[in-house]
């Protein structure tokens, strides 16, 4: 079930869910997908293995591009510090 920010459904999934996701999810970057249509299906990193997808109008693209403007920076509630809890042991 997608959640909703600013009017846009966000897909949050893992990046090792499907093969287009493990191949272009890990890159760190905003990957844009176009199926046709008048929307973008944008990739971008979350926290972790965890990838945001969401539709982003074509237009709004290629103004951004052109004029050089940030595309959205998605991010939901606040990143967590990790721990580490032990040594790794090599064989």
């Amino acid at each position: 079930m997608p959640e909703r920010f600013d009017g846009t459904d966000i897909y949050t999934v893992h990046q090792t869910e499907t093969r287009l996701l493990k191949e272009w999810g890990s890159l760190g970057k905003i990957v844009g997908f176009d199926y046709g249509g008048s929307k973008l299906c944008l990739l971008t990193a979350a926290q972790g293995h965890m990838r945001y997808l969401f539709d982003f109008p074509k237009a709004n693209f290629v103004q951004a591009i052109i004029e050089g403007t940030p595309l959205p920076v998605v991010q939901f509630g606040r990143p967590n510090r990790r721990q580490y809890n032990g040594r790794r042991r090599y064989r």
